[in-house]
């Protein structure tokens, strides 16, 4: 953002308000998500690690790893690309 000149605090104030509401609305989708299709996903789960459960250690990465970092990065990408300042 372009947090310069004497707008500077408010264009601040109103990317956090908006990063806050982004994050806020994308968990309440992601936890009603998770209640509608929790069998589903169940299902699919054990169907793709199943593959990976004879070694816990490489599902342990694969879980608390490798996919929590692939997201984050998909949903910071989406994110930054809402906020960030538009060429004028």
């Amino acid at each position: 953002g372009v947090y310069e000149g004497e707008d500077g605090i408010l264009h601040w104030i109103y990317q956090v308000l908006a990063w806050i509401i982004n994050l806020t609305v994308g968990k309440i989708i992601i936890y009603y998500f998770m209640v509608w299709f929790s069998e589903p996903m169940a299902w699919l789960g054990g169907v793709l690690f199943a593959p990976l459960q004879g070694n816990i250690h490489f599902e342990l990465l694969f879980v608390m790893i490798f996919f929590p970092g692939f997201l984050n990065v998909i949903y910071f990408w989406i994110a930054d690309s809402y906020l960030q300042a538009k060429s004028e």
